[in-house]
């Protein structure tokens, strides 16, 4: 594939992205302030506060680019980074903080919690910054985003994406080929068959590990006809033959030995690597991991594909972080925007999707990954993938409830429960937190 190709239908799918979130929406929040006059607001000396969910690596290279921008920034802007330890205890600490006061300038958000964030009138509406012409993104660079959140409960963009995957069908190449199959699942059908097939087989594998995830039944639901959403947010979706259906597949391949499940993904991808299972869905930022693990293992050929689908063209799970600016003060605002829009340039996010083995969410940066990326076999495969038609989470309020209420559900069914009980009453649930 021709990174021109690429460009191009990034680019595309971008614009209508972009342009959807920032046209008029389903509606505004109450109350919500008028936009700043930006072209009075200096932001020069400002020290910001910038909560993150990173430890590890991926905090130290956050923080050598936080460093770079306090150290080269025209503004003397000073960036101070904090590790809340994990996204849900950075959620936590913002939500309570919203009550209190006391926000930082700048945090990480999953889509659905920026919602949330919405809906509780603590962000900042980046239109203004986006659009200001000394500070803002010029037309180019606005068509450059790709998979922008879109929040269908409100009008305005309140977020820009930090980092994105997308889910994906890994499965043991060589264990396919000693099954007797010369090619991946392309269907449920045959994907159930051959994952049956390898339980069956006498080697003590088994066909496919699941692990209790939302973004993994968004996936199975969008590939077999479903969505989670109605039209307009106006209530959830899932519960008709396509839930069901998706749901009845779990349930029916734990129970006939087919397949395995667990709450972690970590343990999927060591059994993978050990050579024991032929299928598992996970995501593309995990690339690095399930090489590690299965070159310390059975050290077989391996791939990845889209999951199987009952639609004609696949449907691929995009996922991730995005970028918010909290409601402080005008000038502390503007800064942890030129921050926003520093990060967001390909340059400095060439070497966080090198670091973190993400997608660019820019097209444009794509050139710009080093060679690593650029011979990257499999990882060349989950960037084309950003060509087909994309589904996500619900970016709505109330969904970080519905999320937990699914994977309950989940984990009923895979140990043995009848799916459309549950169906019934999480969809009830589901329903009830869009109002939270």
């Amino acid at each position: 594939m021709s990174f021109a190709r690429l460009s191009a239908r990034l680019i595309a799918a971008a614009l209508v992205l972009f342009l959807a979130a920032c046209s008029s929406g389903a509606g505004q929040p109450l109350d919500a302030p008028p936009a700043e006059d930006l072209s009075s607001v200096d932001p020069r000396g400002q020290v910001i506060a910038f909560w993150h969910p990173y430890s590890g690596h991926r905090e130290e290279v956050l923080l050598a680019l936080l460093d770079e921008f306090n150290a080269t920034n025209p503004w003397r802007i000073t960036v101070v980074g904090e590790s809340a330890g994990s996204t849900v205890a950075l959620y936590q600490a913002i939500e309570e903080r919203i009550e209190t006061g006391s926000l930082p300038d700048l945090s990480i958000a999953a889509p659905y919690q920026v919602a949330t964030y919405v809906g509780r009138q603590a962000l900042v509406e980046l239109t203004p910054y986006v659009e200001q012409r000394t500070w803002g993104l010029t037309q180019s660079e606005r068509e450059d985003f790709v998979a922008v959140s879109v929040l269908p409960q409100f009008e305005g963009l309140y977020s820009l994406p930090a980092s994105r995957s997308v889910e994906v069908l890994y499965y043991n190449q060589d264990l396919m080929y000693e099954l007797g199959y010369t090619e991946p699942p392309r269907t449920w059908d045959a994907f159930r068959e051959m994952a049956c097939a390898a339980s069956a087989a006498g080697t003590g594998a088994r066909g496919y590990a699941f692990s209790i995830d939302a973004v993994t039944f968004v996936d199975m639901l969008a590939n077999h006809g479903g969505q989670m959403l109605e039209e307009g947010a106006a209530g959830y979706a899932f519960g008709n033959a396509s839930g069901l259906e998706t749901l009845d597949l779990i349930r029916a391949l734990v129970a006939d030995g087919c397949a395995t499940w667990t709450v972690e993904r970590e343990g999927d991808r060591t059994d993978f690597g050990a050579g024991r299972i032929l299928f598992i869905i996970d995501s593309t930022s995990a690339l690095p991991e399930i090489h590690d693990a299965v070159a310390a293992g059975a050290d077989f050929d391996w791939s990845i594909i889209p999951l199987p689908t009952t639609l004609e063209t696949p449907l691929v799970a995009v996922y991730g972080l995005d970028y918010v600016i909290l409601r402080t003060t005008p000038e502390r605002q503007l800064a942890a925007w030129l921050l926003v829009r520093w990060l967001s340039a390909p340059p400095q996010q060439a070497r966080w999707v090198e670091a973190t083995h993400t997608m660019p969410t820019r097209a444009s940066t794509a050139a710009l990954l080093g060679a690593e990326l650029q011979q990257d076999a499999l990882y060349q495969t989950a960037l084309g993938l950003l060509e087909n038609e994309l589904v996500a989470e619900p970016a709505v309020t109330g969904y970080d409830r519905c999320r937990r209420e699914v994977e309950g559900l989940l984990r009923d069914v895979a140990e043995g429960a009848e799916p459309a009980p549950g169906l019934v009453r999480i969809l009830r649930l589901c329903n009830e937190s869009l109002t939270e």
